[in-house]
């Protein structure tokens, strides 16, 4: 079975089509209202979600940490220099 037949039976099956978009729209709202810090990264180490209590904890918003990894260094290293 290659992509095209599968694109074809989700356009087939418009209630499936459906079924994942609640699907999908289901884990957001878990992820999002999580009552635990959640974040996820990516391959090169940047933030690809960042949830509320991940905004509430830190102090920053998502639209500051999205896309880089910079955050670990804003939260970290002034806390590291201390130490030293």
């Amino acid at each position: 079975m290659n992509g095209h037949s599968s694109a074809w039976q989700l356009s087939a099956h418009p209630q499936a089509g459906h079924s994942v978009r609640a699907l999908s729209q289901l884990s957001n709202s878990i992820v999002e209202n999580a009552n635990i810090w959640l974040n996820v990264l990516d391959a090169q180490l940047n933030i690809v979600l960042w949830n509320k209590v991940a905004e509430r904890i830190s102090g920053y918003s998502r639209e500051e940490v999205l896309g880089h990894h910079r955050i670990w260094e804003w939260r970290y290293l002034p806390k590291l220099a201390h130490l030293g």
